[in-house]
């Protein structure tokens, strides 16, 4: 039985070759020869046909190399990495340039640098080098006969591995769009091969392409890509997100080529447009006896594959594999309209612009795309909304959230309204990005689990709350009452609902039963001062002035007499309401005071010898303070001139106007004569009291009588200068009364063990004594450095003396300014400090603060005659101290001021003049400001050679009355206070 052996190597229209090594085994003659396939292999047709050439040094980064008839094609690759580059966005299209840097102005991209707007927007105007982060770059290099043809440029975001890989869209400019051919410098164009080989040429033109600049040239994918994907929208977000995470480049949506890098190749041997029909080129390669390297496209019937992974259609929709469809209706037999169907792969496009779609589970791919569009019956699954992020303390932010954006905190046009949130999503290093509503890019609202200043998050869903919480934490629910007043009617009503917020919206609006639409909030998110609870409005008893008014009293007013049902208050200005016959709601009062044509109708009468005005009874005894005159009235009898008028009558039958139209006048205070202390002592009218201890401008020993006791809820003793102070234990200490002959503290101080006597003993500290810091010293550091206000409010003891004048103040802890350098114990807490801004501190180191002596009321008499009223504050002198009409002020530099010639100020005050100016107290009588800043007229009590008071350049001259003008006991020159001027008495007016 013979056997043969045979070897084929078959040649196929798909471009392969297959090897076959068959046995046959003749049989008998009366049997049919036996034929069995031993081995099979089949390979690229290519590897049949060697290509022999020259050895060659490839250039840096090369990948694949293809080399015939005088054509060498080299296809490098570089990996990911941040590269600085030069990008020049101030010439050429400056407007395209512009648009973008004005909307990075919008965007609050200054928050993720850490920069104001302003140090954001000088960076804009001009930065021109930029870091970025690049994925794959795969460039094509050819060359023919030795010259230099091009390079083309693509991008990738994992490695090459094989030709049959697909290649991405890139986002540089100076790029043509068709085909990513790179627009290279007149340098590399002008430049020649001479004696360089291949791989020193392509370096020379890398080394030009990273080192020039790039500009507005071919920037159409640019623009497109800005459009779409935010994170490479300009240079300086590209920068941003390449600063935080370099690898966000490779996670981008890339648009891809419809060819692979082998068939890129293959056009760039051809030198002519693509042809992928691969046995007409297998066929051609056979006849010159050459072959090529590239496998052919695996094909599904009729339909070639795309290497896209992403299809960005016409209308701007994008598809990409993995995306789930479904069909309006049934317009192809192998689907169904109950069911999504996912994206397995796309086919090539053809010359209209048609591409086949294979979908999973179904078996032939379908005509989706016709002209660039989806077909109409097919609607993409929108994608799953991302779950809510959570933030810090479980508050959940996501889709449906409402943002509120806080004024001054520089969100520009975002400030002070509502946005709902389309999308959120956690950005490079944590930063929490937002879309809103209305609006087409994300802006950062903070990081990790924070929001940035000025951003509230609101709970509950857009328009469903039942209840709702505003930026002062005023927090509102369904079936609230409240009260409201639209500048013209006061009403009441019950809260139904809230309308929806979120689109830009500026207030939240409640919806009321009574069916009014209210703005609940003030433009800054706090609850408007037009709004409030109506329990917090309704009320019992109300004073207007002097007169209680309740529900059930009348009143006349311009449409007749009314009586009202109910009371309430409300507003900032206190504005009263009545009820009038349980309906319609009357304004009575504001500001404390009855509106025009409305008045209580309250007649007083005597009951025995007490006066009855309305629901307020007045006694015999009573006191009350006369503002006016000031000094105390004690009432020894009321007397009723009409029915309108009450008088006050004192012991002595002077009688005062107490009471008209029902209300006491206003200058008129109901006070005490009498304190009970808590140890069964009391303080009473004309008691002696004598201060322990300087305070203010009164020195230890000044006397005081007590004028009255104030009835308010502080109980301040009110003493005969016009000054008050509160009657606590502390401030007790501070004074001393008149037993008989002698002087005892109000409030005996804890006795102390006696200090262990030493050398130095001042007569008025002692040795160790408490004290006060008064501030002042400019000797020490405590001004330099911004610690004396802390050095004010310690306690502190002196432990060592260096002179009668100069005590080391040991303040129990170390701040700026008490190191004093040679003490090895104190821990550096002490400090040296003249004693006279030092005060001796009654209540130990554990004792009172410094009393402060409050202003009651001005006593004056009538020297000076004053234009404005006492009292009143015009302005601060230089050590802020208040100065006020009827204080009493030395002029501490007598200079020149604006409004008055030299020469006139020399002749003025040359002899001695300037002297007893310098050294004289004036009192205020006049203040005013212009141009030159703030001014006063003071009064000296003699004639002291002022200026003639007839010219027309006295500042401030217009605004003095004309019949004062001419007083020669007027100095009328212009003091400017913060500079000239300095308090020195505030208990005396005159």
């Amino acid at each position: 039985m013979a056997k043969e052996e045979t070897r084929n190597i078959i040649l196929a229209q798909d471009g392969t070759a297959t090897y076959e090594r068959r046995l046959r085994v003749n049989g008998k003659p009366d049997q049919p020869a036996r034929e069995r396939v031993m081995e099979t292999k089949r390979v690229d047709a290519a590897a049949l046909i060697p290509d022999y050439g020259e050895l060659m040094v490839l250039p840096t980064n090369c990948r694949f190399m293809r080399s015939e008839e005088g054509t060498a094609v080299f296809v490098t690759e570089e990996p990911p990495a941040l590269r600085t580059v030069t990008w020049h966005t101030d010439v050429g299209d400056t407007d395209y340039y512009e648009a973008i840097r004005e909307r990075l102005r919008r965007s609050q991209h200054h928050r993720l640098l850490g920069l104001s707007k302003q140090e954001f927007g000088r960076l804009l105007k001009t930065q021109q080098t930029f870091r970025l982060a690049f994925p794959y770059i795969i460039k094509i290099y050819v060359f023919n006969q030795r010259f230099f043809k091009g390079g083309w440029l693509y991008f990738r975001t994992q490695p090459l591995t094989s030709e049959r890989d697909g290649l991405l869209v890139s986002c540089l400019p100076n790029l043509q769009v068709n085909d990513g051919h790179m627009c290279l410098t007149d340098r590399v164009r002008a430049m020649a091969m001479g004696d360089m080989n291949y791989a020193q040429y392509v370096d020379a033109v890398e080394l030009e392409f990273w080192s020039s600049p790039w500009n507005d040239h071919w920037i159409e994918t640019f623009h497109d890509y800005a459009k779409r994907v935010p994170e490479i929208a300009s240079p300086w977000e590209w920068e941003y997100n390449s600063r935080v995470d370099s690898s966000f480049i490779l996670r981008l949506p890339w648009r891809g080529w419809e060819t692979t890098v082998g068939e890129q190749v293959r056009i760039r041997l051809a030198n002519r447009a693509e042809d992928t029909d691969t046995f007409k080129y297998f066929e051609t390669r056979v006849r010159t006896a050459e072959a090529y390297e590239i496998k052919p496209a695996v094909t599904v019937g009729a339909t070639k594959p795309s290497p896209l992974q992403r299809l960005f259609l016409n209308d701007g929709v994008i598809l990409a594999i993995g995306d789930q469809i479904s069909f309006r209706r049934r317009t192809f037999d192998s689907i169904a309209t109950d069911r999504k169907y996912e994206i397995e792969w796309f086919g090539r496009m053809d010359r209209n612009g048609n591409r086949n779609v294979k979908l999973k589970d179904v078996e032939k791919p379908l005509p989706l795309v016709t002209d660039g569009l989806l077909h109409s019956v097919v609607q993409i699954a929108p994608p799953a909304a991302p779950p809510p992020m959570e933030l810090t303390e479980g508050v959940m932010l996501g889709q449906g959230s409402i943002l509120r954006f806080k004024s001054n905190n520089d969100w520009g046009d975002l400030e002070n309204r509502y946005f709902a949130i389309e999308e959120a999503r956690r950005g490079p290093r944590g930063v929490i990005l937002v879309r809103l509503a209305g609006k087409k890019e994300p802006i950062p609202v903070g990081e990790f689990e924070e929001l940035y200043p000025g951003v509230r998050l609101l709970a509950g869903k857009n328009g469903e709350e039942q209840t709702i919480e505003l930026d002062d934490g005023t927090v509102l629910a369904v079936g609230d009452e409240l009260a409201y007043y639209d500048g013209r009617t006061y009403a009441e009503s019950i809260i139904k609902s809230f309308t929806p917020v979120g689109n830009g919206v500026k207030r939240r609006i409640l919806v009321m039963e009574n069916g009014r639409e209210l703005e609940a909030e003030t433009d800054k998110g706090t609850f408007g001062n037009w709004f409030a609870k109506t329990a917090d409005c309704r009320k019992t008893e109300i004073t207007v002035g002097k007169t209680v008014i309740r529900p059930g009293d009348s009143f006349k007013w311009p449409e007749g007499n009314l009586t009202i049902d109910a009371l309430a208050q409300f507003g900032p200005d206190r504005s009263v309401f009545g009820l009038k016959g349980n309906k319609t709601w009357i304004m009575l009062a504001m500001n404390g005071k009855f509106v025009q044509g409305v008045k209580p109708v309250i007649k007083p009468k005597l009951d025995g010898a007490n006066l009855v005005i309305g629901h307020e009874t007045y006694e015999p005894g009573y006191a009350f303070f006369d503002k006016e005159a000031c000094r105390v009235r004690v009432a020894a009898s009321y007397g009723i001139r009409i029915w309108s008028s009450v008088a006050l009558v004192e012991a002595n039958g002077k009688e005062i106007e107490f009471a008209k139209d029902g209300e006491m006048v206003n200058h008129l205070e109901r006070v005490d004569l009498t304190l009970q202390l808590p140890d069964g002592r009391e303080i009473h009218r004309g008691q002696r009291l004598r201060l322990t201890t300087d305070i203010q401008d009164f020195k230890a020993g000044k006397r005081f009588a007590v004028s009255h006791i104030q009835r308010d809820g502080k109980k301040l003793v009110v003493l005969s200068e016009g000054l008050g102070f509160e009657a606590t234990a502390e401030n007790l200490t501070y004074f001393e009364e008149r037993r008989g002959t002698e002087w005892r503290l109000l409030a005996d101080l804890p006795e102390k063990p006696a200090p262990k006597p030493r050398k130095k003993v001042h007569p008025k500290f002692g040795e160790r004594c408490a004290v006060r810091y008064l501030g002042g010293d400019a000797s020490n550091r405590f001004i330099e450095l911004g610690s004396e206000e802390t050095a004010k409010t310690l306690p502190a003891k002196i432990v060592d003396w260096r002179s009668e004048d100069l005590a080391k103040v040991d303040f129990g802890q170390r701040f700026p300014g008490t190191h004093c350098g040679n003490c090895g114990n104190c821990g550096g807490s002490c400090a040296w400090i003249s004693t006279k801004y030092l005060v001796k501190n009654l209540g130990g180191l554990d004792g009172p603060a410094l009393m402060e002596l409050e202003r009651v009321f001005y006593k004056h008499g009538g020297g000076a005659r004053f234009v404005q009223s006492v009292g009143m504050i015009v302005a601060r002198d230089a050590g802020e101290t208040p100065i006020r009409i009827g204080d009493r002020v030395k002029i501490r530099n007598i200079g020149n001021p604006r409004g008055l010639p030299n020469s006139e100020v020399e002749g003025r005050y040359e002899k001695g003049q300037r002297k007893f100016l310098a050294g004289a107290a004036f009192t205020v009588v006049h203040a005013g400001d212009n141009s030159a800043g703030t001014w006063l007229y003071l009064d000296a009590g003699e004639d002291v050679g002022s200026p003639d008071r007839s010219r027309d350049d006295l500042i401030g001259l217009g605004e003095i009355p004309s019949e004062l003008r001419q007083d020669k006991t007027w100095w009328a020159r212009l003091i400017y206070v913060l500079s000239h001027c300095v308090v020195v008495e505030q208990s005396k007016g005159g």
